[in-house]
């Protein structure tokens, strides 16, 4: 484990890559950019989804805290990966892209595995969208209406993981019969270099909602744009054994760089947690349940 998160094989703050391809930006689509604040999102059968003393109902849309702590923050809008013709664009499903690059195992390849590392990286296409998408949708009941997409900078972005912890111990008591919280048993996933906790709440009336899923600051990414960086995770429990389908995902990644982040606009900001890590194949949509396992939230205006 010494190995895969010594100071030398982290990423250490993020790059901003100045442009795609240039000459290009005329005929790009893009992965839409949609509001999640309320209107357009609609609420559930239970309409407190959101922190109870800052915005109980989500109006304002997805809340997070910084884990240095601090005044809650939250953004408005929701960055995604939508397959080419499907919303997506020129990059499509990997407008949202993460890769496997460093694997810990508890005594070699084919053993269990203790932690992985993903490098991380965000492509803003936002400005020439194609094609329609698939609404939204979540775990406690809140829906997408019709909205136009946005288009510009992504101010102050948050990548989340919604297939990881945030620690061992800030864990819903379960499982509970009927929720997410019963999707991904098993060893857990935890997240060690995050900064920041986004809010989730399967239900008030089930289980009080929290800061539960873990989150990574990236830099303003300005239209043709993109920011990377570098996730690391721990994995308890004994670790992730061969038997284990995330096993599987893990090492494929590392090994052929394949895209474990995914995002379409059928997952409505943090649509289930704990989420299933799987590979994104390109696929323009999957099941609800796997709809996502991650997310991109972002503000429109500098300065908010």
């Amino acid at each position: 484990m010494k190995s895969l998160l010594s100071p030398k094989n982290v990423v250490h703050g993020l790059l901003v890559v100045s442009a795609f391809v240039g000459g290009l930006t005329l005929s790009l689509s893009a992965a839409p950019s949609l509001d999640v604040r309320k209107p357009p999102v609609l609420s559930g059968a239970d309409p407190f989804t959101g922190p109870g003393a800052v915005d109980p109902a989500a109006k304002l849309g997805q809340w997070f805290r910084p884990v240095s702590g601090g005044a809650p923050q939250v953004r408005s809008h929701e960055f995604h990966d939508n397959a080419q013709g499907q919303g997506g664009g020129v990059f499509g499903t990997r407008a949202i892209y993460g890769a496997v690059a460093g694997i810990a195992y508890l005594a070699g390849p084919g053993t269990a595995i203790i932690g992985f590392k993903v490098n991380a990286v965000v492509r803003n296409d936002t400005d020439s969208v194609s094609g329609g998408w698939q609404p939204g949708a979540n775990s406690h009941g809140e829906q997408r209406a019709a909205s136009p997409p946005y288009k510009g900078t992504l101010y102050r972005p948050i990548l989340v993981t919604e297939f990881a912890l945030t620690s061992n111990a800030l864990f819903p008591a379960g499982p509970i019969a009927g929720t997410p919280y019963t999707l991904s048993p098993g060893p857990r996933i935890v997240a060690v270099n995050h900064d920041m906790v986004a809010w989730y709440c399967f239900s008030n009336t089930v289980v009080a909602g929290n800061y539960y899923v873990p989150g990574w600051q990236l830099p303003t990414i300005p239209l043709h744009a993109a920011a990377t960086v570098g996730l690391q995770f721990r994995v308890l429990d004994g670790g992730l054994l061969p038997t284990d389908p995330r096993y599987t995902v893990v090492v494929n990644s590392v090994s052929t760089g394949a895209d474990i982040l995914s995002n379409r606009t059928t997952s409505l900001k943090i649509s289930n947690w704990v989420e299933r890590l799987f590979t994104d194949t390109g696929a323009p949509y999957y099941t609800f349940a796997r709809s996502s396992d991650a997310g991109v939230f972002h503000l429109t205006a500098a300065g908010l």
